[in-house]
C-alpha cells in the first residue's frame, strides 16, 4: 500500500466543500477522510460523495446521500471519487489520503 495522494479541506460556517480526485481504472485504491479539527458549529461530517467508473461514450457515476456517507472505501475499477465535508457554523477541517493497494 503506497500514499497516492493527500487532501485537505476546511470551513467557517455554512459550507458544503467538494474536491474531485481522478483515478486510474487499472489499479485499486483505498481513500479515507477523516475530521481534524471541530471548534463550535452543530454539524461537521466528512465523507465519500461520489464514485465514478466507465470511459469512452459512457460515465456512470454513483452519489451517496451524506448522512449514510462512509469515510472510509475500497475502489476498484473507478476514474474518480469525489469527497466532501459538510459544516454548519463553526470552524472545521477534514483530511484524507488515497492509497493504491
Amino acid at each position: 500500500m503506497n500514499v497516492a495522494q493527500t487532501f485537505w479541506m476546511w470551513t467557517t460556517g455554512d459550507f458544503d466543500e467538494t474536491l474531485a480526485l481522478s483515478l486510474d481504472p487499472t489499479q485499486s485504491y483505498l481513500v479515507e477522510t477523516y475530521l481534524t479539527k471541530t471548534d463550535g458549529g452543530d454539524y461537521a461530517h466528512a465523507y465519500i460523495s461520489e464514485t465514478c467508473s466507465g470511459g469512452g461514450d459512457q460515465i456512470l457515476c454513483g452519489v451517496t446521500n451524506e448522512p449514510d456517507a462512509t469515510s472510509v472505501a475500497i475502489l476498484s475499477g473507478n476514474i474518480s471519487v469525489t469527497v466532501a465535508l459538510r459544516t454548519t457554523g463553526g470552524a472545521h477541517r477534514a483530511e484524507g489520503v488515497l492509497y493504491t493497494l
